[in-house]
């Protein structure tokens, strides 16, 4: 996602939060999360 970000603004686009390392980093450890809760 922050490769994602970098490549928006380099093309002067503004970027999303999601579109950063730190956010990017919550969802996939939220999307882990949820993907642990539905295999026990």
């Amino acid at each position: 996602m922050s490769l994602l970000g970098r490549l928006v603004r380099k093309r002067g686009r503004t970027a999303i939060d999601i579109e950063s390392f730190k956010y990017g980093f919550a969802f996939a450890f939220g999307m882990a999360l949820v993907r642990l809760y539905f295999t026990y």
